[in-house]
């Protein structure tokens, strides 16, 4: 331990020495030049020799070559404070100077080392300039970093430090942005000319920089849905997730080497959460007519020449909603859709993450943009915005908060009241899982294997595939489940307009249809990992990760509510001939209600004729209810105590441990030290005999 203490001393004082940052001294009254001026100039002022730094066309890193702080004022002016990074581009891909998704990842600390603010963060940075010689076309770029003045204030005069983990930068033609790792602290002592108290051309900068810990991962999607939702019928509760690998290096040094599974507590990162509605047919014809309108707003009969219509409901999409049980007299139009595609296997395969991000990517090359929808779920936030997941957060009691979150009684006045299942086999699941081989047995059909992990089927063999690999990488594969969401999907009966005629003189387009809304969470990222060790020490890592898109996959309707069903048949008997439901549906709205009325007084007097007996076996069942429910929750308190006493036993356990391996180390230094004693007084004896002998 002291070789190491004195070893970063002698590192400490050689930066000093080797980094004083001199090579703006000449234009340093001249604050603003830094931005104009060549990036290729800075380089060669710095000494930087480009002909170190070839172009690779196959290469797919890069390398921070400089980070530099410039006009750090001694009274706080910020006129002319700034931050810039220069970016060794090796592949020559050009960086598309239209997006705005190029960031740096850091958090700025103080001397006590604690981080300002809400630690890491992600800040834009601005392309300034780029090399454009013969040979290194794009291959070095300067970046100034912005909303610098969120932290100005905060600095300290004597050290400014900013810990960087990666820069994430966007390529033209990609689809999402990649990030370069980074993993260092940047410590900043002194200042530049005229920017000192004095205001004299003293240049007095230094800089050094230590490597700092980061994880580098990727990051790949999946989902699952539950069979049923509390909102009713059609929709379902879709549970976002995504798997990564972390060195198995990272867990014995920060985690728990214990217990594997209980190491990484936390993950906390930022996504753009948006809602997107669509429309999937088998009908080749149909389609090539659905993608010349997608994205287009219907303000007209002559916008959008089709409309759909399904489970004698027709839908305002746009406005994130089935209209209610009271407007469904009226004809109401999509009024926009973000996608369609076409499938004819959709009902008993569906479509996986894949080829849904695929035909967005699709849309968003002909538009320019993926068109989404207005809102986003009841309670949520739309938009880009930060997340954190913490572990031992149990899957079922996430599905239950978040259905009690789903008005009953909307359902029942939009005709949809259906009834959610909490399946038994939710318990015990944990929003951060380590997934194993052991988990992917070959006796077990995908559909088995991805309800025991919750992952989409279509996902199965990927994820083996991966966990395969990480672990011959010494590496441990985590699935962690971020987020859950509603799902509708619905059989669509589609039509051609045909002006204001009514919905049945139109001619109906032949195929089978289908209309669906759901979340998709675009640029979803990993910014920080928290691990606890077995002694309940916890270390924040930053990460490096590249983010993706998070859109999960299409399923087709699941015939889980059972009025859903109930009316399903009532439809089907009276399709033959008179249609009840037909003639119900154009009944005026008070009208209706009264024949819903009578039809309710009847069923009660029908109830009342049975409710003793019903209410006896209500109460029978009750009862047997309640004692298992006692019997499992005295089962539960066993089952928590014995955790709580091998808990308490295995921390008694590692405090002796270390308590013992405390008084092995004091013991050996002591008899080190008087091994160190009896040697320097054998030899102070064997100096003074010599003198005595001498003399």
């Amino acid at each position: 331990m002291k070789r190491k203490i004195v070893a970063l001393l002698f590192a400490v004082i050689f930066c000093f020495l080797a980094f004083p940052v001199s090579a703006f001294a000449e234009v340093t009254n001249e604050f603003g030049k830094i931005e104009e001026s060549s990036v290729l100039d800075d380089l060669e002022k710095w000494g930087i020799d480009i002909t170190d730094y070839q172009k690779n066309v196959e290469a797919n890193h890069g390398r921070m070559l400089r980070f530099l702080e410039y006009g750090y004022d001694y009274y706080g002016n910020e006129s002319s404070y700034g931050l810039y990074v220069y970016f060794w581009n090796p592949s020559g891909r050009p960086i598309d100077l239209t997006s705005t998704n190029h960031y740096i990842q850091m958090q700025v600390k103080l001397e006590s080392g604690s981080a300002t603010g809400s630690g890491w963060s992600k800040y834009r940075l601005q392309v300034c300039d780029y090399s454009t010689i013969d040979g290194y076309e794009h291959v070095f770029y300067k970046f100034k970093v912005l909303d610098v003045r969120n932290f100005r204030n905060t600095l300290s005069r004597d050290f400014r430090h900013y810990e960087i983990s990666g820069i994430e930068l966007k390529h033209s033609g990609d689809r999402n942005a990649t990030e370069y790792k980074v993993g260092g602290l940047y410590s900043f002592t002194g200042f530049m000319p005229y920017c000192n108290a004095q205001r004299n051309a003293a240049n007095t900068l230094h800089w050094y920089v230590r490597d700092r810990t980061v994880i580098d991962l990727g990051i790949h999607q999946t989902s699952w849905k539950t069979r049923t939702s509390e909102k009713g019928a059609g929709y379902q509760y879709e549970v976002y997730s995504v798997y990564f690998s972390v060195p198995n290096d990272i867990i014995r040094d920060y985690g728990n080497t214990e217990n594997i599974t209980k190491g990484l507590v936390q993950v906390d990162g930022e996504f753009d959460e948006q809602k997107i509605n669509g429309v999937i047919t088998s009908n080749g014809v149909f389609y090539e007519d659905l993608v010349k309108y997608i994205g287009v707003y219907d303000t007209s009969d002559d916008d959008i020449p089709f409309i759909f219509y399904a489970n004698a409901l027709h839908y305002n999409a746009y406005d994130n909603s089935l209209q209610s049980f009271w407007e469904t007299v009226e004809k109401y139009w999509i009024n926009r859709y973000c996608v369609a595609i076409k499938s004819s296997t959709f009902e008993t395969n569906g479509i996986s993450s894949d080829k849904l991000l695929e035909r967005l990517y699709e849309v968003y090359d002909d538009l320019g943009y993926i068109p989404v929808m207005r809102d986003v779920d009841d309670g949520k936030i739309k938009g880009q915005q930060s997340y954190s997941v913490k572990a031992g957060k149990d899957l079922a009691d996430s599905l239950s908060s978040y259905a009690s979150c789903n008005s009953w009684l909307k359902a029942l006045l939009t005709g949809n009241l259906g009834l959610y299942i909490a399946e038994d086999y939710h318990e015990g699941i944990d929003s951060i899982q380590v997934v194993t081989s052991k988990d992917f047995n070959e006796a077990f059909t995908d559909e088995a294997i991805a309800d025991e992990l919750f992952i989409d089927k279509n996902d199965v063999d990927s994820l083996e595939d991966f966990v395969s690999k990480s672990e011959a990488e010494n590496r441990t594969t985590y699935l962690l489940r971020f987020a859950i969401r509603d799902y509708l999907c619905y059989d669509a009966l589609c039509y051609e307009k045909d002006g204001f005629a009514e919905v049945e003189a139109f001619d109906r387009i032949e195929g089978d249809n289908f209309y669906f809304e759901k979340t998709v969470f675009f640029n979803f990222d990993i910014l920080t990992m928290t691990w606890e060790d077995e002694y309940h020490e916890k270390t924040v890592i930053p990460v490096v990760a590249s983010p993706i898109d998070v859109v999960g996959s299409l399923s087709p309707p699941e015939q889980g509510s059972v009025i859903q069903q109930i009316v399903s048949s009532a439809k089907n008997i009276v399709d033959g001939g008179f249609n009840l439901l037909e003639l119900l549906s154009k009944l005026k709205p008070w009208i209706l209600l009264f024949v819903l009325l009578i039809g309710c007084s009847f069923i009660f007097w029908i109830l009342s004729l049975i409710i003793d007996p019903l209410s006896k076996m209500i109460s029978s069942l009750a009862s047997r209810k309640k004692s298992e429910r006692d019997e499992k929750e005295s089962k539960e308190r066993t089952k928590n105590d014995r955790e709580e006493r091998e808990r308490r036993y295995a921390q008694e356990d590692a405090e002796e441990r270390r308590k013992d391996n405390e008084d092995l180390r004091k013991e050996r230094e002591q008899n080190n030290k008087d091994a160190e004693d009896r040697r320097k007084q054998e030899n102070h004896d064997y100096m003074k005999s010599k003198r005595e002998e001498k003399e």
